[in-house]
């Protein structure tokens, strides 16, 4: 095995970024405060980990 593993983990986390961005709301920020942002991300969050 080459390298450190950190190949692996940094391909999931390309991954979970891409899937987060096919999310519109949090592509495009339209909410005015952070908590409502923040809301959405985790919202996208568990779409994610609820589909996989």
């Amino acid at each position: 095995m080459h390298g450190s593993g950190l190949v692996q983990f940094r391909y999931m986390v390309e991954r979970t970024l891409a899937n987060l961005g096919l999310f519109r709301r949090i592509k495009f920020r339209y909410e005015r405060t952070p908590a409502h942002f923040q809301g959405l991300n985790e919202i996208a969050a568990c779409c994610l980990v609820a589909t996989a």
